[in-house]
Parts: C-alpha cells; structure tokens; sequence
C-alpha cells in the first residue's frame, strides 16, 4: 500500500513498517462499533483507538473520520492540526 499511495519502492516501504512495528502496539478490539455506516472499515480505527485507550486519531479522512471530530473523548484531528497541538 505504501509503494502506492506514496510511491515508496518495496525496501523503504518494509523499512518504515518495521520501525512503526517497533513502536506499536497492537489492539485487538473486544467491541465492535457501527458509528460510520458508509464505511464499515473504518469502525475498526475507532475500535482500536477505544480499546487502546489513545487521545487522538489522526486521519487524512475528510468524509468519514475526521467530521466527527471527536468519538468517546478522542479527539479526530488532520496532521496539520495535530501539529499545531505540538
């Protein structure tokens, strides 16, 4: 997906997701959430960030994620507004 969307050769692509794997932690949900019907996916973002127990998503999402803007105290912000947060 990364050599796609960002057109990473295969090497890089590996690369990055190693080092996030090194970082992260990964979430099974217990719960499952139906909030964003037009999107089944991307209830499952919102399923990890309140299971993972996380303070903001942040997502390039504007029609599904980002207009909610906030989901069970977890703010939902685009990069640049993050940025400004730092």
């Amino acid at each position: 997906m990364l050599e796609k969307k960002f057109r990473w050769n295969k090497i890089d692509s590996l690369k990055v997701i190693e080092r996030i794997k090194a970082k992260a932690n990964l979430i099974e949900p217990k719960m499952r959430i139906s909030v964003i019907k037009e999107h089944q996916s991307d209830n499952r973002i919102l399923e990890c960030a309140v299971e993972g127990k996380t303070q903001f998503i942040i997502s390039g999402d504007k029609h599904h994620l980002l207009p909610l803007k906030i989901y069970k105290g977890i703010k939902i912000l685009n990069s640049s507004e993050f940025l400004k947060l730092l």
